[in-house]
């Protein structure tokens, strides 16, 4: 979990506090029943949405960290929530 916080940290367009990146991680994990080590996906899917998009990685992450338990209880994965929150 500490790697994968500091990867977040690293990744994110503007700097994040441990407790930020720590907070989004948590959220992600819960929401889609994830391990620290799978919760890297989202962190390869937030890096690959900011490169294509005109959206920053943090701007995203907020988005996830406000909607994620509701979208994964409605059935849609992390993949088609970025997609959502991207899209805006």
């Amino acid at each position: 979990m500490r790697l994968t916080k500091l990867e977040y940290q690293n990744v994110a367009d503007k700097e994040v506090s441990a407790e930020t990146a720590s907070n989004f991680l948590v959220s992600q994990m819960k929401a889609y029943n994830l391990t620290a080590t799978q919760a890297t996906s989202i962190l390869d899917q937030l890096t690959n949405v900011s490169n294509l998009y005109a959206v920053s990685t943090s701007d995203v992450a907020t988005g996830l960290t406000k909607s994620a338990a509701a979208m994964s209880s409605l059935g849609n994965t992390s993949a088609e929530t970025i997609g959502l929150v991207t899209a805006g």
